[in-house]
């Protein structure tokens, strides 16, 4: 039960990952940006979850929310909207 509840946190990660980077492929063409969370995605996708324990997981939530901030000041800078509706910035 504990690894399918990591696995999901997991690939909720996974999924918001690849939306951003669709949404940044369609509106604003960086191709080292894009080749970098390309490789964060396949770093990412050989993780299993069957072989992490919560505090990785955390680290890995932890990671991925700093990351997932600085995109969102990125993309109000570059007018390209609101990243999941984030008022921070």
């Amino acid at each position: 039960m504990e690894d399918q509840r990591l696995m999901l946190r997991l690939n909720s990660c996974q999924e918001v990952l690849h939306t951003i980077t669709g949404m940044m492929r369609d509106s604003f063409h960086n191709e080292r940006l894009l080749k970098q969370l390309q490789q964060l995605k396949n770093l990412m996708s050989g993780v299993n979850a069957g072989l992490i324990t919560e505090s990785y997981m955390q680290r890995i939530e932890s990671a991925a929310n700093q990351l997932f901030n600085e995109l969102a000041w990125f993309f109000k800078q570059q007018k390209l909207g609101e990243l999941y509706g984030s008022s921070e910035y």
